[in-house]
C-alpha cells in the first residue's frame, strides 16, 4: 500500500473534504443534557463521523495497492468502494445523529415551556 499525492488526487481529497464542510458535517450537534442523552456520548459520535468520512475520502483519493511481481495487479478499486462505504456510512450517522439532536431539542423545549391553559387551570 502506498500514498500517492499527485495533484489530481490532492484536488479530488479536498474537494470530498469541502463536500463534507457544505453539508455541515464539521459542526457538532448540540444536544441539551437530558436523563437519557448523554452531550459527551453525541460528541464523541459525531468524532467517528467525521473520521469515518476522513478516512473514506483518503481511502478514495490517496491511497494505491499493487500487488503480485510480476503481473501486477491494483487493488485501487477496493479502496475506493471501502472509502464510498465509509463516507456514506459517516454521512449516514452524522444525518440520525442531527436529527435526533434536533428532535430532542424540540421536545426539551415544549416540555419546558408551560402553556397558558396551564397557569389559568391552577394545576402545580
Amino acid at each position: 500500500m502506498e500514498f500517492n499525492f499527485s495533484l489530481s488526487r490532492l484536488s479530488l481529497l479536498c474537494a470530498l473534504i469541502t463536500a463534507f464542510w457544505l453539508l455541515d458535517g464539521f459542526h457538532a450537534p448540540v444536544v441539551r443534557s437530558v436523563e437519557y442523552i448523554d452531550s459527551h456520548r453525541s460528541l464523541e459520535a459525531w468524532r467517528r463521523c467525521v473520521q469515518l468520512f476522513v478516512v473514506g475520502a483518503v481511502s478514495v483519493s490517496l491511497i494505491d495497492h499493487h500487488t503480485g511481481t510480476l503481473d501486477r495487479t491494483s487493488l485501487r478499486f477496493a479502496y475506493v468502494l471501502l472509502g464510498l462505504i465509509l463516507m456514506t456510512s459517516g454521512c449516514l450517522w452524522l444525518r440520525s445523529l442531527k436529527q435526533v439532536a434536533k428532535l430532542v431539542t424540540v421536545n426539551v423545549e415544549q416540555v419546558s415551556k408551560p402553556s397558558a391553559s396551564h397557569f389559568l387551570s391552577g394545576t402545580p
